[in-house]
């Protein structure tokens, strides 16, 4: 009888583990006043850029597909509200022709939103 409610409460346990581990959108706090064209940006220490990196078999694919992983993890880390790209502040995009063909590109922007 011990060993049968042991072993259950361990497979409960497990069973529970990812739900208890799956992360959660970190609480973003803006720092600063909004700015004349109405956005809050975020700001840690000074700007706070996030990176995001894309491969693709064109140079507009692969800053799409970069565009869309800083968006991802911006939204992960902070909320839906931060995560478009198109309200970024301090954009930059750089690209170069992969080794095995396609491009891959790199974005960095500061989250900003409305």
């Amino acid at each position: 009888m011990v060993n049968r409610v042991l072993k259950y409460g361990l497979v409960a346990v497990v069973c529970a583990l990812p739900a208890l581990l799956e992360p959660t959108p970190a609480k973003a706090i803006s720092w600063g006043e909004k700015g004349s064209n109405g956005k809050v940006c975020r700001v840690l220490l000074g700007t706070h850029n996030h990176h995001g990196r894309g491969h693709g078999a064109s140079k507009s694919a692969a800053k799409a597909a970069a565009v869309k992983r800083w968006s991802g993890f911006t939204v992960w880390e902070y909320g839906k509200a931060w995560g478009h790209y198109s309200l970024a502040q301090g954009k930059s995009v750089s690209c170069n022709k992969a080794r095995r063909g396609g491009w891959r590109c790199k974005v960095t922007a500061q989250p900003c939103k409305n």
